[in-house]
């Protein structure tokens, strides 16, 4: 074998396995992965609600949508109600609503009873009864009795009037009947036929 061969062998000799594998054997020194482990945290999910500062009960307050019938809408029968109502159409009996009645331009052959009542260009053929302010403006009319804690007259009437707080006969109303109230403003050029009776509550 020349010097050569001698060399190239040198250089590419195998390697033997065996004296070179290394063993890993762990000590106590270990590294543990498992202690950094990120601790599981339940998420809180916070239910979003409307609440009405001004309510001093902290109370959830739900708004209602008004019922509306337009103009050109006529019912025959009944109207009850559990919220504000807006009429600008026909109805052929009694409304009821233990909140707001508002007709406006529109008309009821029958009874109207609410917490506060507005009548503007309307028609009731029937008694209109507010638990608390009723106002008759602008060229409405009302045939029959009408009552409220406090009464503001600047439209027609032809019915008795029973106001247990105060009431305003303005200078375009006009009213035939009686009254009974407590505290009374007739203003000049309003138009009045019947008895009084004023009463302090």
């Amino acid at each position: 074998m020349t010097l050569k061969e001698k060399f190239i062998n040198s250089i590419f000799e195998p390697i033997d396995d065996e004296e070179t594998e290394e063993t890993f054997e762990p000590s106590d020194n270990t590294f543990d992965a498992s202690a950094f482990e990120r601790p599981q945290v339940e998420e809180k999910v916070e239910e979003k609600i409307n609440v009405d500062v001004a309510n001093p009960l902290n109370e959830v307050v739900k708004a209602r949508e008004p019922s509306v019938i337009s103009a050109g809408t006529v019912i025959n029968g009944n109207v009850l109600a559990d919220n504000d109502i807006n009429i600008s159409g026909e109805i052929k009996g009694n409304v009821s609503s233990t909140c707001n009645v508002i007709i406006n331009s529109g008309s009821v052959d029958g009874s109207v009873k609410g917490e506060n009542i507005r009548l503007q260009d309307a028609v009731v053929k029937g008694n209109v009864k507010s638990d608390n302010i009723l106002e008759i403006i602008s060229n409405s009319k009302v045939e029959g009795n009408i009552s409220g804690d406090n009464v503001e007259l600047n439209g027609s009437v032809k019915g008795d009037v029973k106001c247990s707080g105060f009431l305003r006969l303005n200078y375009d109303g006009k009213l035939v009947g009686n009254i009974q109230t407590s505290e009374l403003e007739i203003v000049r050029g309003a138009e009045f036929e019947g008895f009084i009776a004023c009463k302090k509550a």
